[in-house]
């Protein structure tokens, strides 16, 4: 039985705790925060877990120490949370842009993250992102500039995603140039506050012109789908690939699975199925 904490009482904190409880072979044996008053610690402590206001310092303290950390703070408070981490040989799976440790997108690279001590979940953008990059990738190696837009609700918008908006946009562009050797790679991200709220949707652009054979494309991105809906069961290719000109783009809508959070939600979601498919693996 693997043993975890969650640092971060926050939405995403919320919905981790409800995975991992309902994931087979996980106990979380606590979850942290900063406000004792916090609507995250009554519902995890209604949960039945032991819970603390004290941060990463409650979680050091409690007899029970987990093997993973899973850190749902911020990009600025990471870094001293995985200082206290390292010095108690607790793994960490970074869930803010901090980018200390090795970015990971489970369909592209989980195996290659395994012997890392500090895995980070990149952004919500790089999580729904980075498989159609990887296709277009894989089938058109030649590839230089890749545009990518996501646009997200903005009732599924906390204060932390807000907060780290700058952060979100350079980690998710590096991130994919690194991992996927693509020269240049342009980020937006577009919060509406359309009502009813609308479900996550990330666009992903490439000049027609790289694209050496649209058929065999299309096919590699509807594999690398099918294969990132294993883990995360909302991600589904909205439109298929398809020129527009000069440039040609698909897309892909991510629906939440409703464990805390509402189903429009996907942007949130999609990080946490991420970060629990890399939790069961370690």
């Amino acid at each position: 039985m693997k043993k975890v904490a969650i640092l971060g009482s926050g939405n995403i904190g919320c919905d981790l705790l409800v995975k991992c409880q309902e994931a087979k072979g996980l106990e979380v044996v606590s979850f942290a925060g900063r406000h004792p008053y916090s609507k995250g610690l009554e519902f995890a402590r209604n949960r039945g877990v032991f819970i603390t206001d004290r941060s990463i310092e409650g979680v050091l303290e409690h007899p029970e120490k987990p093997d993973i950390l899973i850190d749902c703070t911020s990009a600025s408070h990471h870094h001293y949370n995985y200082s206290l981490c390292k010095k108690n040989n607790i793994r960490v799976i970074d869930m803010t842009p901090a980018m200390l440790g090795v970015a990971c997108c489970p369909v592209v690279n989980l195996d290659h993250c395994l012997d890392s001590d500090n895995i980070n979940m990149i952004s919500c953008g790089g999580q729904a992102s980075m498989p159609i990059c990887f296709a277009l990738k894989e089938a058109n190696p030649e590839i230089k500039y890749l545009e990518i837009v996501s646009t997200i609700s903005s009732a599924s918008a906390g204060p932390g995603t807000r907060k780290n908006i700058s952060q979100y946009i350079s980690t998710t562009q590096k991130s994919i140039s690194d991992m996927l050797d693509i020269e240049k790679v342009k980020v937006i991200i577009n919060i509406t506050p359309a009502v009813p709220p609308i479900h996550m949707k990330t666009s992903v652009l490439i000049q027609s012109d790289h694209i050496k054979n649209f058929s065999d494309t299309q096919e590699t991105i509807r594999k690398i789908v099918s294969m990132t809906s294993c883990y995360v069961p909302g991600y589904c290719l909205s439109v298929d690939l398809k020129q527009l000109g000069a440039k040609s783009m698909c897309q892909v809508q991510v629906t939440g699975s409703g464990h805390y959070l509402p189903p429009f939600a996907g942007n949130l979601d999609i990080i946490n199925c991420a970060a629990l498919e890399v939790v069961k693996r370690l």
